[in-house]
């Protein structure tokens, strides 16, 4: 299995089998209605197959992980090439038939969605094909392209990208298995702020490439902490934000315990950084 680190890594594209054809697609731990969501995966979002088993098929997402997906939601990758390709970044952004506010809604798109730019641009607002077919308007601070994305940065800008996105988040719902505006767990946000930042990580709680260990005394702003089936980003002054059962949703705490906002999480077992050179394109 390749490990994809940048998402404007071609290979993405050229190498998948699927891309998601709906807006926000489950995944699903069995191939079966009931059975419990694992993760979400977005409009254009590249697929690898695994098993196909008709209406359902075991696919791993782009960032690694694996899960069951309904046939009717996914579409068979054509796209090869990232260079017009960008991800909104916005918690929603509306693609239009034309470029004002008034015209026909042709489709909503979460946050981490990929669509293609056609290069046409009128006052705020630009032309884009999505990856299902069809074409329409967005505005332009809805969505970055993928080069603009990745663009090398110095550490601390990168760390402070990061978790300004993370602080965007306060609020959501917590969703066992979400990655969406729509409710979310704590590594599907650890995952997908990372993502809107544009470096793909491993969304799960475990400890795992990019990431490398290091000391408490070490944590910087934007690094993960890792426990017992948990993950949470480091803030910076002894705060995590994080997704919660408890809270309800994404919310801040201390690791302090004399503080008012502190909040016990399970078993510690690691923290780790993504920003170390085997990985960090400065």
């Amino acid at each position: 299995m390749i490990e994809f680190e940048q998402i404007n890594d071609s290979r993405l594209w050229s190498l998948a089998d699927y891309i998601v054809s709906v807006p926000l697609a489950d995944l699903f731990s069995e191939a079966k209605e009931n059975a419990a969501r694992v993760d979400q995966v977005c409009m254009g979002s590249p697929l690898y197959l695994l098993e196909d088993h008709g209406e359902w098929l075991w696919l791993r997402t782009y960032y690694g992980y694996p899960g069951w997906i309904r046939s009717k939601d996914i579409i068979p990758c054509t796209q090869d090439e990232t260079e017009n390709l960008a991800m909104v970044l916005s918690s929603y952004g509306d693609v239009l038939r034309e470029p004002h506010y008034d015209s026909p809604l042709i489709e909503c798109l979460p946050a981490s969605s990929f669509i293609l730019l056609n290069g046409e641009k009128k006052e705020g607002w630009l032309e884009v094909q999505l990856l299902t077919g069809g074409s329409g308007w967005i505005r332009t601070d809805h969505i970055k392209q993928l080069s603009e994305l990745t663009r090398p940065m110095a550490e601390d800008e990168k760390r402070k990208q990061i978790v300004d996105k993370a602080l965007e988040f306060k609020g959501v719902q917590y969703r066992q298995g979400g990655r969406s505006l729509q409710g979310m767990d704590g590594s599907g946000l650890c995952s997908l702020v990372y993502l809107l930042s544009g470096s793909i990580i491993y969304r799960d709680a475990e400890f795992k490439y990019p990431f490398v260990p290091v000391s408490r005394d070490e944590l910087k702003p934007a690094d993960l902490i890792f426990y017992s089936g948990y993950v949470a980003l480091y803030l910076g002054n002894n705060h995590v934000l994080h997704a919660s059962g408890p809270l309800g949703g994404v919310g801040i705490n201390s690791l302090d315990p004399k503080e008012n906002d502190f909040l016990s999480l399970p078993s510690l077992t690691s923290y780790g950084t993504f920003f170390h050179p085997k990985v960090m394109i400065l």
